[in-house]
Formats: C-alpha cells, structure tokens, sequence
C-alpha cells in the first residue's frame, strides 16, 4: 500500500476518537504521508432527541447545539501529538456525519480513510468509497495505546 494522504476520522467518546487517530498516525508515519484529521460534530440522534432531558445535556453548550466548540477543542488536543515532520491539516465535519465525510473525499486527493468499525458499518460510505478508489483502515477496538492526556490527569 502506498498513501500520500491519509484522512483520519476522529469521531466522539475518548476510545473511538484516540483510537482512530494512533491508527492514523501510525499510517501517516509508515507511509510519509500527509495526515487530514477530521472531527465529527454530530451528537448522533439519541442525544439529538433526548439531550435536553438528560444530565449529559449539560456538556452541550447554549448556542453550540452541534457541539463545535467541544469538537474544535478535542481536536487541537489530538493535534499536539502529531510530530513536527509529519504536515497535519484539520477539519470539522457537518452534522451529518457521511454526507460530510463524503463530501471532504470528493473535494480533496485521499487515498486512506482510517475510520472506527461503527462508521465504517454507514451504508452510503460502505457504497460511495470503494467507487472513489479510496482504501480504508479500520481502527482496533479498544486502542491499546493510552490517552496522553488522561494519562497526565
């Protein structure tokens, strides 16, 4: 396999979203490739239809329904720990998590997509990467490698 740029998709919960970006890096580092980190914003439709009545409500911000705030902060967290020589882009996906992943492909040169097994189970993308001629990597579940950050707190 030979990338020159790889998308990592760093979805929510610490797990999935350090998880994707080891599996990543670590491909990015291999290959020398250029590394896309993209965050996902949605909250997905549980907490979407629910937020409001449950206690986790109270991590969503008034006036940020869509979580950037938080997504934006979790992802300059990860970017700390990408080496100086590896070059790093980094960008919010859309609510609607496929549709804007999808869209991210189709405008840029990708050649890797790392994603976790739950989004890669999304039928659209399951569908639309393999007619792109984009390879995908799935992250291990759990990661074996321990969140810097959590790991200082």
């Amino acid at each position: 396999m030979s990338a020159h740029q790889i998308l990592g998709v760093l979805e929510d919960g610490e797990s999935r979203m350090w998880a994707a970006f080891w599996r990543a890096l670590e491909l990015a580092e291999t290959e020398q490739a250029r590394l896309t980190l993209a965050k996902t914003t949605d909250p997905g439709w549980l907490m979407r239809w629910f937020g409001p009545a449950a206690l986790q409500s109270a991590a969503l911000q008034p006036g940020d329904p869509e979580g950037l705030t938080m997504a934006s902060y979790a992802l300059a967290r990860v970017v700390e720990f990408v080496p100086p020589e590896i070059p790093v882009t980094t960008v919010l996906l859309g609510h609607s998590t496929a549709a804007s992943l999808l869209r991210l492909i189709r405008s840029g040169s990708f050649d890797l997509v790392v994603l976790t097994p739950q989004l890669a189970h999304d039928r659209r993308l399951r569908r639309e990467l393999p007619k792109l001629g984009i390879g995908t990597a799935l992250t291990s579940q759990p990661h074996t490698q321990p969140d810097p950050i959590g790991a200082l707190t």
